[in-house]
């Protein structure tokens, strides 16, 4: 457990690194923007996402299944070199396709949002994807640490550009984008030249391994539509029918839920790489006693949030922000969801249940979905905190039963 929690402190480390970056970002897109700025800014991002969700196959996390039951040497020159073409295969379709949308459409799909905006938050959209391939292809690899560092860069450069272009230059939302896309470009890039060495020489393009990439990553891919959905489906529905405002101070409550349940990402982080060292059921009774403590934590820090949030709130967004303190008060009830969700994702990949995975997430996507059409439209902001917690509440349930399996079946002789 020793080896473990070391992993864990350096990743939070860095994971901390980045909250403390974010709180930046957010201070400063918050001030210089304004509620509708930061929320065009929102959206753009949201759509980024969207695309790069639906396209990239969770193929990243077949990696990561594929790294826990095939020797390395075997294993990684073929996978690099598949998930290197789906990258950009998946780039170009979704550049095609962005655009095919904005013709037909006038631009009318893309709500109050500009062409240049468009334009440079869609750049991002090949670093997004293969940072998603690179982190599973390091995590598997043990090379935790060296995604951190390129994340304290990206997020380093990210500060950087917004004070120059927001506060010197005035470029508003453009600035916070070309900001966001410097950052990814180092973030998801970072890596790419140990990959290519460890691979030594074994960068080939397999046509059965592809292939076989391709159907894993379509029975996992319900997965990752059913995440986005109830991830940012929220974001998009809201700037559509309730306009940038709104947008802007429901989005600031889920970046901040996002901040303060950092640790539990790092420490999913570092149950992926257990289990690719091993297998699931060896990694179970390390990977339960870190669950235990990690839900205890984000239950305290979420009560504390609530709390403190009066005195912090308008200090880090500013006085227009207000509304924003109510909202994230009830957003915090879905951390206990979120925590469990995000701890238990490792034991759902490494154990090969894609189908399963996937129809849990399609389905839990589906009800955030329909319960925002019916929601946000009338009670706007307050109708996708209802949606969300409910999703939350949801998924409690399914990963404790997920967590009651894996319990069982690592007990077995």
């Amino acid at each position: 457990m020793r080896d473990l929690w070391l992993k864990v402190v350096h990743t939070s480390g860095a994971q901390i690194y980045g909250l403390a970056t974010g709180l930046v970002l957010l201070s400063v897109t918050a001030r210089w923007l304004g509620p509708d700025g930061r929320g065009s800014v929102a959206a753009i991002l949201g759509w980024v996402n969207l695309i790069a969700s639906l396209g990239s196959l969770s193929l990243g996390q077949v990696a990561l299944h594929r790294a826990s039951q095939t020797d390395k040497r075997d294993w990684l020159g073929p996978t690099l070199a598949s998930l290197l073409f789906f990258a950009t295969l998946v780039t170009l379709l979704g550049w095609g396709f962005v655009a095919l949308l904005f013709w037909l459409s006038e631009g009318e799909i893309f709500h109050n949002l500009s062409l240049l905006w468009l334009i440079i938050g869609f750049l991002s959209m090949p670093f997004v994807i293969w940072g998603g391939y690179s982190f599973s292809l390091l995590v598997a690899l043990d090379k935790i640490l060296l995604f951190n560092r390129y994340q304290y860069m990206g997020r380093t450069l990210s500060v950087a550009l917004a004070l120059l272009l927001l506060m010197n230059f005035q470029w508003g939302v453009a600035g916070a984008l070309l900001a966001s896309l410097a950052g990814q470009v180092v973030a998801g890039l970072g890596g790419i030249s140990l990959l290519l060495r460890e691979a030594k020489g074994k960068l080939r393009l397999r046509k059965a391994e592809t292939m076989k990439f391709f159907r894993d990553g379509l029975k996992l891919h319900l997965n990752a539509v059913g995440a986005y959905i109830y991830t940012s489906s929220d974001v998009l529905l809201l700037n559509y029918f309730s306009g940038p405002e709104q947008t802007g101070y429901y989005q600031l409550g889920v970046q901040l839920i996002s901040i303060l349940t950092i640790p539990a990402g790092a420490v999913s982080t570092v149950m992926y790489s257990e289990i690719a060292k091993t297998n699931p059921n060896a990694a179970w009774p390390k990977h339960r006693k870190a669950l235990t403590l990690t839900m205890i934590l984000m239950i305290i820090a979420a009560l504390c949030a609530g709390w403190s949030a009066p005195w912090w709130l308008t200090w880090v967004a500013g006085d227009r922000f207000g509304p924003t303190l109510e909202l994230f008060r009830w957003q915090l009830l879905g951390v206990p969801g979120m925590t469990l969700s995000s701890v238990m994702a490792a034991q759902w990949i490494g154990r090969g249940l894609f189908w399963q995975a996937a129809i849990l997430t399609f389905g839990i996507g589906l009800f955030h979905l329909t319960a925002n059409l019916i929601l946000i439209p009338e009670h706007g902001a307050y109708g996708a905190v209802a949606s969300t917690l409910g999703v939350y509440f949801i998924s409690l349930f399914g990963n404790t039963f997920m967590a009651i399996y894996c319990q069982y079946k690592a007990s077995k002789p």
